[in-house]
């Protein structure tokens, strides 16, 4: 919402956004796991282990 007013346009959209802001019909969940992946592939890169590990 916000970048899109300033900038006029909304590139990078991550998750859960709406058609309008470049959001995607595709399953809700895809986009989820797709963090997920990326995110353990980085924290592997760095040596840390995904396993109990917690966000928010």
């Amino acid at each position: 919402g916000q970048y899109k007013r300033i900038r006029g346009c909304y590139e990078g959209v991550l998750t859960g956004k709406g058609l309008s802001y470049g959001g995607s019909l595709a399953r809700t969940q895809a986009t989820g796991y797709g963090l997920l992946y990326l995110t353990n592939a980085l924290l592997k890169d760095h040596g840390i282990d995904i396993a109990g590990k917690t966000c928010a």
